[in-house]
């Protein structure tokens, strides 16, 4: 078998997934029942007298009992599909009764044939879908394939090719497995993604070489490329199979293979993907087409014209499904793709076999003879190389001059149309030629490609002023009647009229419908934080990219989400104690602006520019009365923008020294000189154009002593190059809607709830460690969100609902003494024989008696504590809370004792099932320590390092220069006058060695620094726009400089 990896490894999986069937009927048994045999003997144990040996038992089971909960949860959550909530908070009721409800949702009682008559009998069902789906993957005669072939034209090249061919690398195999999500797929031989992960180190060879094996061309083992297809509906009691979204799922050993493929194509799309395609491409993003289409369509609304534009959104039945496959294969020849290349892909997409699941049963093999699979990672990328054909044909007819695209304002380029996946729009004038032309054109995409256009669901959009009469005659050309494309284009509505609120209504009413069916689910509490961040909070955010949602539907959305929060009891809401959606909004859209300025030849800036400010920036753009609402959106964000971003120095011919936001720390338009200068003034007056630095004795001339310190500390590139526009709330100065989120909240909650200090927002920049340090702790979620709400006096104490005027009971329920969130926890006689236990068996240093308020005994323990005493902190807490509440509503006391028991118990069980990779003290393992390497013959080795000297306020750079016999060749140091950043100061020593090094004539060089971030951003290829990244950029310049160098910590 060695020389057939691919059949071995098959074979392989095979045998071991009888075995494993074998094991889990003889050896693990049934979980459920276990469980219920040892709480049955828990609570007898439990009834009996409290003794050391019941102790111990209990213990013992509760470790048993742990275990099994832990794998039913597992198990649980893997058959409910839910991808959003992690097991290992006791969800397990609420994954079953998901399960349950998909089973109930998914499954297909019922079926209507083409004639109309109906089918409930199970085997009528899969006879149904075996011959729908024989029928939709069955070629059909091509037309027009050479005239769309003809008009794309080659965009591969040599490179490119020699990239994508190259041999198969451990490396990227292992990366597209471990992209893969671990259970979210299943997989029709039951390995999940999980398995391979979790067994990489046995099994990555034998892996290796078979993925290798089948994109080099050896046999395919039967069974290996076959895929089981899933019917989602779409909506709820669907009846026609020509409904449902078909769902290809496919073995994880051939999904690594095609993931490889994805994985080296998707890298050079952009340079092949015309810009009016936006899906799956990198750098590309969905909001980037509905920008467009949102424009253009206002602008067809507003036209006065005798010819006027029109919009035609088409939808493209079954669209992967019926992909030719010698139209595909076609494409990707007339690209420029090397043979060897296409003759990998086809063989990924010929080699399917299908079977429909119906009810839990298979139908009989489906052999196709077109269609791509969806669920295949390699098919979004392959669609859109078919799309491309259409894309071409139209720009073809746009340079003969038979069609053209709509501009908007008179220096936007033409649009005349946008393709995002199977979602197609077209932008053409009503004159009949046009028409005609378009309506041609798909119909020869169609006929070359397989595609078929469902007129019903098709539908236009004509201006408002547009004449009836060239209404009916476009309406006849394109055999569509269907008006109603005003309604939503990629999930955005097209239109937003007078009445603003009223156009996202829809929103406010899908939160409320969404979180609505969740609260009588059995969720924790951190389950339900969980869902409100990933699915709830998810509905406004599409919409929030690109439209300022009015304030009155972000409270409406936040009412919904909070009386999902705090719950419900007795049909009663329960009292709110504690995101601003509106600042969230406002972060989103900054993020459109951000595109617009670091992106400025994307389609969409293009287009934005065009029509707003041809003739100015960004930042001078205006907002006229006929502006869109879009474009007033992110005007909106751009407010937010001015605040948070800074001018980063390159060669200072663009910015102004006294109007723009350059300094750190000096806002825009405050700087201070000693004598006036011009506004038009800009900073490469201050700069030395021989050295490119800066002219201290002018900037010192210019400035006072603070300012001119400031200014000269801001780097500058060797190279000069354009100035740049950064984000220095980011390590790499890329924008961030988190961080522009945290820039807003940290300016406007500096206090917040009450005059005390309590209640102050988590999210602000004062104390952010200690918040950091609160959610990192190693604890369950609803004990990590109860240690929070502890630390906002949001329980409801006695104390605070008295406050809040509901009717509680005078005092503490243990001692009677005034019941304020630092009595219950701290103060209180049970609390303290609590706290005197648990401190003596974990060594806690416990301050009781010192203490100002709850919020800042939690901070100071937090500093002072291991990550085992954090995580004994959590659980403590949520104990004595649980003990206080089941003594309140029962007539017997909890004993502290058994609270005690409870805490320990607890404790272990999360060391032992949930532990940190950290040690005992609570500080992060600190890297070893290795002594100095002498470099290979040949090279020499170059040490550099930074040091700050905050007495004389300076910082310190150095290198020294070895070669292999450890001799040193060159030694300097310098310092710079002001205290830099640790990572600058170790990027400044890097260059500072380097120059020298250049300068004295060294080519072989290893370059080692102890700044391990420096280094990573010097061999990382992504973007960097922070102050740092300007020094990089000159160190990655010097690199080329060498014969050879590289980098290590």
């Amino acid at each position: 078998m060695d020389s057939q990896p691919l059949l071995a490894a098959w074979m392989n999986l095979q045998r071991m997934a009888v075995s494993l069937q074998d094991w889990s009927k003889i050896s693990f048994g049934s979980v459920r029942k276990e469980i219920q045999r040892l709480e049955r003997r828990l609570k007898f144990l439990r009834n009996e007298v409290f003794t050391d040996a019941i102790i111990r038992e209990e213990r013992l089971l509760e470790q048993q009992l742990c275990d099994l909960f832990e794998r039913e949860e597992i198990m649980a959550k893997q058959r409910s599909r839910i991808e959003w909530l992690k097991e290992g908070d006791r969800n397990t009721s609420f994954f079953h009764a998901r399960a349950s409800a998909r089973r109930r949702t998914n499954k297909i009682k019922l079926l209507v044939r083409d004639d109309g008559s109906s089918c409930s009998e199970s085997q009528g069902i899969k006879l149904m879908a075996e011959h729908f789906f024989k029928k939709l993957f069955t070629s059909e005669q091509c037309e027009s394939v050479e005239e769309v072939l003809e008009a794309i034209p080659c965009k591969v090249d040599e490179s490119i090719n020699e990239e994508l061919c190259k041999a198969y690398s451990d490396e990227e195999i292992k990366e597209a497995l471990f992209q893969m999500g671990p259970t979210k797929a299943p997989s029709p031989d039951g390995f999940p993604a999980l398995f391979y992960q979790s067994h990489w180190n046995f099994l990555e060879n034998d892996i290796c070489r078979a993925v290798r094996g089948f994109l080099t061309g050896d046999e395919i083992p039967e069974g290996l490329c076959d895929s089981i297809i899933v019917l989602i509906p779409k909506i709820h009691n669907l009846v026609h199979l020509s409904k449902f979204r078909p769902i290809s799922l496919c073995n994880v050993l051939y999904k690594i293979a095609s993931k490889v493929l994805a994985n080296r194509l998707k890298i050079f799309l952009p340079d092949i993907v015309s810009e009016f395609q936006s899906a799956f491409v990198p750098g590309r993003l969905i909001t980037d087409s509905a920008l467009v289409a949102f424009e253009c369509l206002h602008s067809i609304r507003r036209q006065h014209s005798k010819n006027p534009f029109f919009a035609l959104k088409i939808d493209m039945m079954k669209a992967y499904d019926r992909i030719e496959w010698s139209y595909l294969q076609g494409c990707l020849t007339k690209l420029g793709f090397a043979p060897a290349w296409v003759s990998s892909v086809m063989r990924c997409v010929t080699s399917v076999r299908y079977a429909v699941r119906i009810n839990g049963e298979l139908t009989r093999l489906v052999i196709p003879s077109r269609g791509i699979r969806q669920g295949d990672p390699v098919s979004p990328y392959l669609f859109l190389l078919c799309t491309e054909g259409l894309s071409c044909l139209l720009q073809r007819k746009e340079s003969l001059g038979l069609l053209h695209g709509i501009r908007n304002g008179h220096q936007g380029p033409p649009i005349s149309h946008l393709l995002f996946a199977d979602d197609s729009i077209f932008f053409a004038k009503s004159d009949p030629r046009s028409v005609q032309v378009l309506k041609s054109t798909l119909q020869s995409y169609c006929n070359a490609s397989g595609q078929k256009i469902n007129l019903q669901k098709s539908s236009l959009l004509f201006g408002r002023y547009c004449p009836d009469a060239i209404k009916t005659c476009v309406k006849d050309c394109l055999q569509v009647s269907n008006e109603a494309l005003q309604d939503t284009y990629l999930g955005m509505p097209t239109e937003i009229n007078c009445a603003v609120t009223s156009s996202f209504n829809f929103l406010s009413e899908r939160v409320w419908k969404r979180v609505n069916g969740w609260n009588d689910r059995p969720l924790s509490r951190a389950g339900k934080e969980t869902m409100l961040k990933a699915v709830v909070q998810a509905i406004p955010t599409y919409i929030m990219s690109c439209f300022q949602v009015p304030t009155t539907i972000c409270d409406k959305m936040k009412s919904s989400m909070a009386n999902h929060w705090w719950g419900y009891e007795d049909g009663r809401k329960k009292m709110h104690w504690r995101s601003d959606l509106v600042i969230f909004n406002q972060a989103m859209l900054a993020r459109q602006g951000w595109r617009i300025l670091t992106d400025p030849n994307s389609l969409c800036s293009r287009v934005l520019k065009g029509r707003y400010f041809p003739d100015s920036d960004f930042w001078s753009a205006p907002k006229p009365r006929s502006a869109s609402f879009t474009w007033r959106s992110i005007l909106f964000g751009r407010e937010l923008l001015k605040k948070g971003v800074r001018w980063a120095v390159g060669d200072g011919s663009t910015i102004k020294i006294t109007k723009d936001k350059w300094i750190p720390g000096v806002q825009a338009g405050m700087v201070n000189t000693r004598f006036p200068i011009p506004d038009d003034v800009t900073v490469d007056w201050l700069m030395n154009p021989e050295r490119n630095a800066w002219d201290e004795e002018i900037v010192k001339a210019v400035f006072n002593d603070d300012i001119a310190r400031e200014v000269l500390q801001v780097p500058i590139s060797r190279h000069g190059g354009e100035d740049f526009v950064s984000w220095p709330h980011d390590k790499r100065g890329l924008f961030t809607v988190r961080s522009a989120y945290n820039l807003v909240r940290s300016n406007l909650f500096v206090v917040a709830q009450s005059s005390n200090g309590r209640g102050q927002h988590s999210g602000a920049n004062v104390d952010s460690q200690f918040w950091k340090a609160l959610w990192t702790i190693n604890a369950p979620g609803k004990m990590l969100i109860h240690l929070w709400r502890s630390v906002h006096d949001c329980l409801p104490t006695g104390f605070q609902l008295r406050r809040r005027h509901v009717p509680a009971t005078e005092g503490c329920i243990f001692c009677g003494h005034d019941d304020r969130i630092e009595h219950v926890f701290l103060v209180c006689p049970f609390a303290a024989t609590v706290w005197d236990a648990i401190k003596e068996k974990f060594q806690i240093n416990l301050c009781r008696r010192e203490l100002c308020n709850i919020r800042q005994w939690v901070f100071d323990f937090l500093t002072r504590s291991s990550h085992i005493q954090k995580t004994v902190l959590a659980v403590t807490l949520r104990h004595i809370w649980e003990a206080r509440n089941f003594s309140r509503n029962n007539p017997v006391t909890t004993h502290p004792r058994q609270v005690i028991h409870k805490i320990v118990s607890y404790v272990d069980m999360i060391v032992q099932h949930c532990p940190k990779d950290r040690n005992a003290s609570g500080c992060d393992l600190p890297l070893p320590v290795t002594k100095w390497k002498p470099p290979p013959p040949g090279m020499v080795l170059i040490n550099s390092d930074a040091a700050l000297f905050q007495a004389s306020n300076q910082t310190g750079l150095a290198f020294v220069i070895r070669d292999h016999s450890a001799t040193c060749l060159l030694a300097a140091n310098k310092r710079i006058t002001g205290l830099l950043s640790p990572e600058l100061a170790e990027a400044l020593a890097i260059r500072f060695a380097l120059e020298h090094a250049k300068a004295e004539g060294f080519q072989n060089v290893l370059m080692a620094s102890d700044c391990l971030s420096v280094i990573k951003r010097i061999q990382s290829g992504a973007r960097d726009l922070s102050v740092v990244g300007v020094i990089v950029r000159d160190i990655k310049k010097l690199e080329t400089e060498f014969l050879e160098c590289s980098f290590i910590v």
